[in-house]
């Protein structure tokens, strides 16, 4: 059992992943090398755990949830790697994400999450084999540029500039970007959501293009290209 401590908070982390736990081997049928078996449900206090299988008999996945109907999940969720050893285990209350271990798969770190009965994040670590912190990266995340929203917004009202045509039209106002950022942090893609002037248009446009985010959004620990909509506000001085 590994203990750490956040300030008043302790955190003990028990779960080693060493393999997988006592299960009852389901197998497909004789011939059938791919065909995966049907998955076995087991009830135990008015609760139900799914366990899903390979076709070889190993255990995939195991799902608890409140009652017999398998839909709101409440207690344990847990997957497998393919070697046997434990990728995740989250638990859940009454359908709400409330904690996330994960087990990557070199083996030497783990990332632990907790989450509040409105799913934002309490408190997130990535530690170390040895236990040691180092640092955390959220499992799911949005993109994230240098300084988060605040610096998003700064650069965005450094490098708008007013045209002369929208000057000459007395025009001030917001115009709404959506931009599509890669998994490497890029704006591949600009359009605009809600149009204001045609000249103040294309400069939140060209603005947009030229944002660059630190990291890119994350998506079960994986870059993913995701949208944003950014705000370009024009205001006359």
């Amino acid at each position: 059992m590994r203990f750490f401590a956040f300030g008043a908070l302790i955190i003990a982390l028990t779960w080693e992943c060493d393999g997988q736990p006592t299960q009852p081997v389901v197998r497909a049928a004789p011939g059938n090398k791919t065909m995966k078996p049907p998955p076995v449900k087991h009830y135990a206090d008015g609760r139900v755990t799914v366990s899903t299988y390979a076709p070889d008999g190993r255990l995939l996945e195991s799902v608890t949830y409140a009652d017999s109907t398998a839909r709101v999940r409440h207690g344990e969720t847990t997957v497998w790697y393919p070697n046997g050893k434990a990728r995740m285990r989250e638990t859940y209350s009454e359908g709400q994400l409330r904690e996330r271990l994960i087990n990557y798969p070199s083996g030497r770190k783990q990332l632990f999450e907790q989450f509040d009965s409105d799913g934002l994040l309490l408190l997130g670590r990535s530690f170390a084999e040895s236990g040691a912190i180092v640092p955390y990266r959220p499992y799911n995340a949005d993109a994230e540029f240098e300084g988060g929203i605040a610096g998003l917004m700064t650069y965005i009202s450094k490098q708008a500039r007013y045209t002369p045509q929208a000057l000459a039209d007395n025009v001030e106002g917001r115009v709404f970007v959506q931009v599509t950022i890669d998994t490497l942090g890029r704006v591949i893609e600009a359009s605009l959501g809600k149009p204001l002037h045609p000249a103040l248009d294309a400069e939140a446009l060209r603005v947009a293009r030229t944002l660059r985010f630190k990291r890119s959004a994350r998506t079960n620990g994986r870059a993913v290209p995701s949208k944003l909509t950014v705000p370009v506000t024009f205001k006359l001085k």
